[in-house]
């Protein structure tokens, strides 16, 4: 790695103050004051016909080229070879002081750029090692490991200054970073178990996938949304210390329900989602289940905790996903037991055959499609929306129960349009199940929500806009996109 950045990069040969130099890629070190150094610009080399004087700056020589320059010389039965013997066979001698200056310089272990190089090196080989081990390294550590290698490097006038150090880790694109978490040696084990865990499963599913084809292998999680879910995030002015923002309903800030979408290894969002919502005794009132808003695209159960139970899990499999798939699929699934390979099995119907893969413990974070990048997009786009109703003061309550289910029905239908497929297949590529990487695609949060996206009066009524449709293109006010519900399925390109 550190090779190639270094072979890869223009190379200036910066004059520093203390007479050493300096080897930096050209576009990753700002100029600063004279008083530091002096950049001398360095044209690329084209050819082998560079003169002596040009090599440091133009055209750095590698030290085993006039090595064996030397021992050609030198070594003629214990007598020195001619000076056009020796230009003829190595190109780049051009005077006769080179082979003299080359011979000091392959006594002395090379050039000082070349020594500088070989700390610039070694030091950051020694920093990738440690980082990859989750070890704490610090700006001492890295100037104790840079003279240690000019010790080797036999360069005593280097000092390993706060100045190298500033520039080294520049080049490097090294910063300070805050510890998120800390790791046992034996967790570090674990975590290499895990990836190697994750990389067997992807190789078992991608070969699936070439067999069953994209369309039969899906994927599908439970994730769960606050009754009131807003961004962490708002401008302000500077300075001021407290941030505050209203909200409808503390409450709603803290009591939660899941919803279950399913994605296919094509892209195509099913066109059924599951929502679960919290009641208290796990049931709909009579009151509640006839007035329950209810939509093409959702399919919604109670439960005591808002999430998803083992008898649920039999009624999503009848009423939602085997009526989506063919009649042989591929089902991705994570390790919670209520939803295990057996109990699939044990409630698919005669008609259909389900091969039940499950996602290897810790792992989800790696090779679940939807937990690598489909619910981040899922939830920005429910955030804008909520972050909109509570700034323009609509008078709607987010948090009510219809709300919630219209409002996961609108971004379930939206995100179905055939406008984001490359970025449900992208989720699956990152993952690694399949090998080439999507086109470019649109983020449906800049799509539909962001100004510069659509008209600032609404195509139905010349109301204030609020969304734009990712399926017609409409831009619509909060009455014709969430009041009204816009249930879209007219895609325009």
């Amino acid at each position: 790695m550190l090779a190639e950045r270094l072979e890869s990069s223009e190379v200036l040969t910066l004059t520093v103050e203390n007479d050493f130099t300096l080897d930096a890629p050209n576009n990753e070190l700002e100029q600063l004051d004279e008083q530091y150094w002096t950049i001398l610009p360095a044209p690329a080399c084209t050819s082998e016909d560079k003169s002596s004087s040009e090599e440091s700056a133009a055209c750095p020589i590698p030290i085993e080229y006039k090595k064996k320059a030397v021992e050609f010389w030198r070594n003629r039965g214990g007598k020195q070879r001619s000076f056009e013997s020796v230009k003829h066979r190595f190109r780049k001698v051009k005077h006769r002081s080179d082979l003299n200056n080359w011979e000091q310089q392959v006594e002395n272990g090379g050039t000082t750029a070349e020594k500088l190089k070989f700390i610039a090196k070694e030091t950051y080989r020694k920093f990738v090692e440690s980082r990859e081990r989750h070890k704490n390294v610090h700006d001492n550590n890295i100037r104790k490991w840079a003279l240690r290698y000019a010790r080797l490097a036999d360069l005593d006038n280097f000092k390993a200054s706060t100045f190298w150090l500033r520039c080294f880790k520049k080049k490097f694109n090294i910063v300070s970073r805050k510890i998120t978490k800390f790791i046992t040696r034996k967790s570090a084990q674990s975590e290499l178990d895990v990836l190697s865990s994750a990389s067997t499963f992807v190789g078992e599913i991608s070969e699936l996938i070439k067999t069953h084809s994209v369309q039969c292998v899906f994927n599908t999680d439970q994730s769960g949304f606050n009754q009131e879910f807003h961004g962490g995030r708002t401008l302000n002015q500077q300075g001021d210390k407290i941030i505050l923002a209203e909200a409808q309903s503390m409450n709603a800030l803290t009591h939660s329900y899941t919803v279950q979408p399913i994605v296919s290894a094509d892209g195509v969002l099913l066109p059924q989602l599951l929502v679960v919502l919290k009641e208290n005794d796990g049931n709909f009132g009579p009151i509640v289940k006839n007035s329950l808003f209810t939509a093409p695209n959702s399919y919604s159960v109670p439960s005591k905790s808002g999430k998803l139970t083992k008898a649920l899990v039999h009624e999503w499999l009848n009423n939602v996903y085997c009526k989506n798939v063919p009649n042989i699929s591929v089902l991705l699934l994570d390790s919670w037991t209520a939803q295990n390979e057996k109990s699939i099995v044990e409630s698919t119907p005669a008609d259909k055959v389900i091969i039940v893969k499950t996602i290897p413990k810790g792992t989800t974070g790696y090779v679940q499609p939807l937990d690598v990048y489909g619910f981040r997009i899922w939830k920005q786009f429910v955030r804008y929306f909520y972050d909109l109703i509570v700034l323009n003061d609509f008078d709607i309550n987010i948090h009510l129960r219809n709300n919630l289910l219209k409002m996961q029905s609108i971004t379930h239908n939206q995100l179905s349009s055939p406008r984001f497929q490359n970025m449900w297949r992208y989720s699956w590529y990152k993952c690694g199940y399949i090998d080439v990487k999507p086109p470019t695609f649109v983020n449906p949060v800049e799509f539909c929500y962001k100004q510069d996206c659509m008209s600032c009066f609404c195509d139905i009524c010349e109301g204030d806009t609020v969304a734009k449709c990712a399926w017609c293109k409409q831009s619509l006010c909060i009455d014709h996109f969430f009041v009204n519900i816009h249930y879209c399925d007219n895609y325009i390109e």
